[in-house]
């Protein structure tokens, strides 16, 4: 927004980003067979480096683009660092260690939005000079790893990342044709408008802080450290209340779940004050973690397996498609876009559930009696 961009330009920003962030498992693949683990590491915080130094550099919002794409086609190092850390440690301390890597990585997602937000009230470049300063001391870092003996470049004649691309969009369409999705598309719709929903607020909640209480940059820091101390929390939480409630038909906690999301988000889209607001996201994200533990079970129930591996797919969709739309309407009707496209698709999702899925539900309950007795 800075550099001149508009939503739609932001919503451009997130869908690149996106696709970079799943090739970039492809891509990992192919650095660590050609470099091996640690070399491979330390190629991908190289380019990191360098992706942070070119947003102090440039002045046009494209670049900026291309720079957060440059970044994200190599974000795996996270994952190739634990896998580097299960084999210098014994079994006994492999659960100990993750479970500490795991805590330094989520105070992470604590510290850094409190930082940044503080730092862009001077200057956005100071926020990409620190993180291209850590960025590179992660890099060397690496270089003081010991090479395992086994950690060698490997051949093989793997297909090419446009292959593996075109490979798995003709599969995900084979899936679709076979989803009887004419009697399956409520599930569907279910998880594409929730997504869309929770995705939206999460990405644009800064533009209801800016316009309910003037909020600066610093706020929306702490704000977004708030929300994902909370996530964590929740993240842990969402699977002692799922065994919890296990007695409980799963429809009705998935309705529950949505209606209390629906609820929370008009709190907080028009809380009068922050704490309003603040308390109000509690709910949303609890709610968030506890349905996402769900949407495989609820797939499954269908008993059919091309709907089912369908699930995530239905999430990437709306992630791709979403942003875009977004975009274009929040250029015209500005914050109140925010509200529309967080409250609404709970909305409809509500209407399909009453109206559609807990009708098919209660057919195919009544279906399977009948084939018992």
């Amino acid at each position: 927004m800075v550099l001149g961009g508009d939503n739609v330009t932001t919503g451009m920003l997130a869908v690149s980003t996106l696709i970079c962030e799943l090739i970039s498992i492809n891509i990992a693949k192919d650095l660590i067979k050609a470099q091996g683990k640690r070399d491979a590491l330390f190629t991908m915080f190289s380019i990191g480096v360098v992706s942070h130094v070119l947003l102090v550099l440039t002045r046009s919002y494209w670049f900026t683009i291309f720079a957060r794409c440059l970044f994200s086609l190599t974000n795996q190092t996270q994952n190739i660092v634990k896998d580097l850390l299960v084999k210098k440690v014994s079994e006994d301390e492999v659960d100990y260690h993750l479970m500490v890597c795991n805590i330094l990585r989520s105070s992470g997602f604590l510290i850094g939005p409190i930082v940044t937000g503080c730092l862009f009230n001077i200057g956005f470049s100071l926020s990409c000079i620190l993180a291209a300063f850590l960025t590179l001391l992660s890099a060397c870092l690496v270089l003081a790893i010991p090479k395992e003996k086994d950690d060698i470049p490997t051949e093989g004649a793997d297909k090419s990342l446009i292959e593996q691309t075109v490979e798995q969009v003709s599969k995900t369409m084979v899936l679709f044709r076979k989803s009887n999705y004419k009697k399956n598309w409520d599930l569907l719709a279910l998880k594409y408008l929730y997504i869309s929903s929770v995705t939206i607020f999460f990405a644009k909640f800064p533009q209801i802080l800016i316009y309910n209480f003037n909020a600066d940059a610093s706020v929306v820091g702490y704000t977004t450290s708030y929300m994902n101390a909370v996530t964590y929390i929740a993240t842990y939480l969402a699977v002692t209340l799922k065994n919890k409630y296990e007695h409980v038909p799963m429809s009705i906690l998935i309705y529950q779940g949505l209606l209390i999301t629906f609820c929370s988000l008009l709190a907080a889209c028009y809380a009068p004050v922050y704490t309003v607001f603040a308390l109000a996201c509690i709910p949303i994200i609890f709610a968030r973690n506890y349905i996402n533990t769900v949407w495989e079970k609820l797939y499954s129930n269908r008993k059919n397996n091309s709907l089912n591996a369908l699930n995530d797919c239905v999430g990437l969709a709306a992630g791709l498609s979403m942003p875009l739309l977004f975009g274009v309407v929040c250029n015209i009707i500005r914050h109140n876009a925010v509200i529309i496209f967080s409250v609404i698709p709970i909305m409809i999702s509500l209407y399909i559930f009453n109206t559609y899925t807990c009708k098919i539900k209660s057919l195919e309950e009544d279906a399977d009696k009948t084939k018992n007795e």
